[in-house]
């Protein structure tokens, strides 16, 4: 929304105007991608496709793959956490910091865009972050980024207010103060301070987009799996019917009986059916094969998945699990999508979510960090075989491309400092009784024993 000025009068001005219409159609769409993303209440989007007396042969089935899907795209922190070169305090208040961002690239991926806000725990000393889908930003013209933000504080369950309480706050901007207040769903003002000031003077938020923008702020989402998940629940449905009535006989006929509509006729396993002699009584299959349902059911998921860079594997699918090298082949669109995603979206959030991080630090625990960051995401690694393994190591020690304290933490990267120095020390004392009782021609142990001992 765009508006003219942040003056105070200006902004509650425009907020009033924009509850009036809240709930917009990107927000109901936001709400169904979230139903599907959290597999709840999604029987509700098929159920207008099936008349009740329908529905009481087979119940409805439902079961979400949107979930798997923002998870196998997910590439960036899904498969490692970053190592953030910065400033050493930092790690220490940022705890559950990669949670988010793994959380954050899913969503991301299913609504196109997202907003996440970092916010000061004054008891636990820690920076928290809140992932935000529904929110309205609002720009004053000529400006390309964004100068405010509204948000419902909550929309779900049972806490779902009747009168609905959003958070405004907008930035300073050629001298005028940035503000931050509450605002209830009648254009009432909360006051959150005496003069309802951001303390921040900085939008306290990281937005994130799937794409690099074009023309729209709001980049385009992953409708095409939602849509594919309600195909498949009303494939699965449909299954579920052709099997049941394949299985009672399909449907029932009877010509040449006249019968009254009050007393229409039953049938069943436990009833006998007495017909003159004149009658017919047949009945038919479902016209459509149960396995043709399947077929067209795998090709609406497969046809998403290549659309989204992903291969699909089937469970009545057999074949040999298949090597690292061959997975790296069939996976080539999604990494080279990924590396693209590290350098379009996410080291330039990492670099403006750090710089608000800084922001709220120092303005509410008075801590001060260095500015500069650098971000080196993980490569993915594929499996392989536990002697390829053991080799590829062996030849990185020789090398001197990794460590000792490297090759522990390999097999065990769960070890503390302590009980890291304490392997060590159990390694070099292993070393010279080994040096001690062996000839130098002599091998010792299994690759794995020569490999930590080296």
């Amino acid at each position: 929304m765009i508006i003219p000025d942040l003056t105070k009068e200006t902004i509650v001005s425009s907020i009033k105007k924009e509850i009036d219409r809240i709930e917009t159609e990107r927000w109901n769409e936001i709400e169904m991608f979230l139903d599907y993303y959290e597999n709840t209440e999604t029987e509700k989007y098929i159920q207008q496709y099936f008349d009740s007396e329908t529905l009481r042969s087979v119940p409805l089935f439902t079961q979400s793959i949107v979930r798997r899907f923002c998870s196998a795209r997910s590439l960036v922190y899904g498969k490692g956490e970053p190592d953030r070169q910065v400033d050493e305090r930092y790690s220490d208040y940022t705890k559950q910091l990669n949670q988010k961002c793994r959380q954050l690239e899913e969503l991301t991926f299913l609504l196109g865009n997202m907003c996440m806000r970092t916010k000061y725990n004054q008891e636990k000393q820690q920076l928290k972050y809140d992932l935000i889908p529904f929110y309205h930003l609002f720009w004053v013209d000529g400006d390309e980024d964004p100068c405010a933000i509204l948000y419902p504080i909550q929309r779900h369950g049972y806490n779902k207010m009747n009168n609905e309480m959003y958070a405004f706050w907008s930035k300073e901007l050629d001298g005028q103060q940035g503000f931050h207040f509450l605002v209830d769903s009648k254009g009432n003002i909360e006051h959150v301070n005496d003069q309802d000031l951001n303390p921040f003077k900085i939008l306290p938020f990281t937005m994130t987009r799937r794409s690099p923008k074009v023309r729209d702020y709001f980049a385009g989402n992953a409708k095409d799996v939602v849509e594919c998940s309600k195909q498949l629940d009303l494939a699965m449905t449909e299954l579920a019917l052709a099997i049941r009535m394949g299985a009672t006989g399909g449907v029932k006929w009877i010509s040449g009986l006249d019968v009254n509509p009050n007393e229409p006729i039953t049938i069943g396993i436990d009833k006998v059916l007495v017909l003159p002699s004149d009658t017919q009584f047949n009945m038919t299959q479902p016209s459509g094969g149960l396995k043709e349902i399947i077929d067209t059911t795998k090709f609406f998921i497969e046809s998403v998945a290549s659309n989204n860079h992903l291969n699909i594997r089937f469970a009545d699918v057999g074949g040999s699990p298949v090597s690292g090298e061959a997975l790296k082949i069939m996976n080539i669109e999604n990494i080279e999508q990924r590396e693209a995603s590290v350098e379009d979206i996410w080291r330039q959030f990492e670099n403006e979510r750090y710089e608000v991080d800084r922001v709220v630090l120092e303005t509410e625990a008075g801590v001060k960090l260095s500015e500069e960051i650098y971000v080196d995401f993980p490569e993915i690694d594929f499996p392989v075989d536990s002697m390829t393994e053991l080799q590829i190591l062996e030849k990185k020690k020789q090398l001197g491309i990794i460590s000792q304290k490297d090759l522990l933490l390999h097999f065990n990267p769960d070890l503390n400092p302590n009980e890291l120095d304490e392997k060590m020390g159990e390694v070099r004392e292993e070393r010279q009784e080994d040096a001690n009782m062996a000839t130098p021609q002599e091998p010792k142990g299994s690759l794995v024993d020569r490999l930590i001992n080296a």
